[in-house]
């Protein structure tokens, strides 16, 4: 586990050469595996879910590094995976605020940040983003201690250093007093409840100091000044029965005019890409879920590999999405797979040479050019106009026979030396 976890980390930071600044995004995802009768309660490698019903878990947490100024994914700085002892003790009130961080699970967002800054060059600026869960004081201290920025949403409505009476105001209460800095528009797609409309969002944005709670064991400094910015929707373009969209970023960042603020607000929508990293390897994509290996140390390297395959294609996706044809194919593709790429348009392009479906639209050899015969081989029609652009599903099935056709020629390289 070590050597594929390493070996992707240099992967990585090889990616990372000439980058200024990267956004690392984390987040954890639960993988719950059904097929009992073959698993066995022996196995230390499996353990506990969130549920006490679900006996046969593994937890991932990758660290998930995209270039800033781009948004184009690079690889993973760190990946941890394990299981939870079915002996300890899992009612949570008798051990929240009894344990130093490196005791509890939460300390995975710190041993992310530490990994990913020990593995990237130096000179590359790293700023890690987490949500709500990764709010967590100790954690934003020693995420600035090994020398990256934080930017997280916030779940607390901690109490804020201000000019007030009593010297102190929850969060939210002293951002929403702020006077508003920018109203902008933004498209909200339906979502778990949500109707599709365009949100009138509000922003605020002020330098704040948080203060180390009485219940924290940990050796971290007693005060943390850093930014907050503050979005909320407008009551006008909310629907009836519906919370206003709103999001309260804390950050290291400096934040001292609408467009650092604005920026910062995008780079935390980046966070997007680890949910869909995590659909691609679930029941959308991989199914890894519904592996049969009985063993869960090799359960839990395939898990690793797999997220290695699902961030190509969210490579790939993102490459047709963005029309770069800056990015080269070679970001992603060897000389002998760049070859058969120009097979496979070949092919393409002799089913229907005058047609749009037969003729790849970017730079020959860019990654967007990559990425069109990869979604072709994945089903695609080819006609955005009638069946839009493709998914992270269709890059995953066009990979899939890409490197069903690698195989196909390596056979036939090895039976021709057989023969000689």
């Amino acid at each position: 586990m070590e050597d594929i976890v390493s070996g992707l980390a240099l992967d990585c930071s090889e990616g990372c050469e000439g980058l200024s600044h990267v956004l690392c995004l984390q987040d954890t995802t639960e993988i719950v595996f059904s097929h009992e009768g073959r698993l066995s309660l022996s196995d230390t490698d499996f353990g506990y879910g969130t549920s006490e019903h679900e006996k046969f878990c593994i937890f991932a947490h990758p660290g998930l590094v995209i270039d800033a100024a781009s948004r184009m994914p690079v690889g993973f700085g760190h990946i941890k995976v394990w299981s939870r002892d079915r002996s300890e003790d899992r009612k949570k009130k008798q051990r929240r605020g009894k344990l130093k961080l490196e005791e509890k699970e939460s300390y995975r967002w710190v041993e992310t940040a530490e990994g990913t800054a020990s593995s990237l060059p130096d000179g590359v600026r790293v700023t890690m983003v987490g949500d709500r869960e990764n709010d967590v004081y100790t954690v934003m201290c020693m995420t600035l201690a090994c020398g990256c920025d934080f930017l997280v949403r916030s779940m607390h409505d901690r109490p804020v250093d201000c000019d007030v009476e009593g010297g102190s105001r929850g969060i939210r209460e002293y951002m929403l007093r702020l006077p508003v800095a920018h109203t902008y528009d933004l498209e909200l797609c339906g979502h778990k409840g949500r109707k599709s409309r365009t949100a009138r969002m509000h922003l605020r944005f002020s330098k704040v100091t948080i203060r180390k709670s009485g219940n924290c064991l940990d050796d971290v400094p007693e005060s943390l000044p850093c930014y907050c910015i503050h979005v909320i929707e407008d009551a006008s373009t909310v629907p009836d029965g519906e919370e206003p969209v709103e999001w309260r970023l804390l950050t290291s960042h400096t934040v001292e005019s609408v467009d650092e603020a604005v920026e910062c607000v995008e780079w935390y929508k980046c966070r997007w890409y680890i949910e869909e990293l995590f659909r691609v390897c679930k029941s959308e994509g991989f199914r890894i879920e519904s592996v049969q290996l009985e063993s869960g140390a090799a359960v839990k390297k395939l898990i690793v590999l797999t997220m290695w395959a699902a961030l190509r294609c969210i490579m790939l996706k993102r490459a047709y999405d963005e029309q770069d044809e800056a990015v080269p194919a070679s970001k992603m593709f060897d000389e002998e797979e760049e070859h058969l790429l120009d097979l496979e348009m070949e092919r393409i392009s002799q089913k229907s040479p005058k047609a749009l479906d037969g003729r790849n639209p970017f730079r020959k050899h860019s990654l967007p050019w990559a990425a069109w015969i990869i979604a072709r081989m994945g089903g695609w029609s080819g006609y955005v106009s009638a069946h839009g652009r493709p998914g992270y599903i269709t890059m995953k099935q066009g990979l899939d026979r890409f490197r069903q056709h690698l195989e196909i020629i390596a056979f036939a390289r090895a039976r021709d030396v057989c023969k000689e």
